[in-house]
């Protein structure tokens, strides 16, 4: 029995071969790491910042569109809040903008975690405070 030999990296060894998806959906295998791939589409350090340069700005323009508000409308809650989360008072750079799923109002900024809960209790309040209960029950 004959062993096929496994196509690596030329340049990195065997531990940076990777698999990937192609456009057609069909699984293909890419015999080099993901440095040599950039490197050989010609994506230099310099290209790479500018080109996450543009993505934080395109979506520090358009990430509050949905909502109808600004970026500066946004940046103005945030400091009123002193970057902190309405619910658990967290200090945190990366607020979420909480809004009501029926009306569309904009309530507050959440750190993750409290906009995550509030979205698995549907924004009710009525599972909330069962939540509150269940907690106080069984001693926390």
């Amino acid at each position: 029995m004959a062993i096929t030999p496994r196509k690596v990296c030329e340049k990195h060894g065997p531990k940076y071969q990777q698999s990937y998806k192609t456009t057609t959906g069909r699984m293909s295998v890419r015999y080099m790491c993901q440095q040599c791939a950039k490197w050989r589409m010609g994506e230099t350090p310099e290209r790479r910042e500018a080109r996450l340069r543009a993505i934080r700005k395109y979506h520090a323009k358009n990430k509050y569109k949905q909502y109808g508000v600004t970026v500066e409308f946004v940046n103005e809650l945030r400091a009123q809040q002193e970057s902190r989360c309405a619910i658990c008072n967290t200090y945190s750079e990366s607020l979420h903008l909480d809004h009501c799923h029926d009306t569309g109002k904009i309530r507050s900024m959440l750190c993750f975690k409290c906009n995550t809960g509030l979205g698995m209790f549907c924004d009710s309040s009525e599972i909330a405070l069962r939540a509150y209960d269940y907690l106080r029950k069984h001693g926390k």
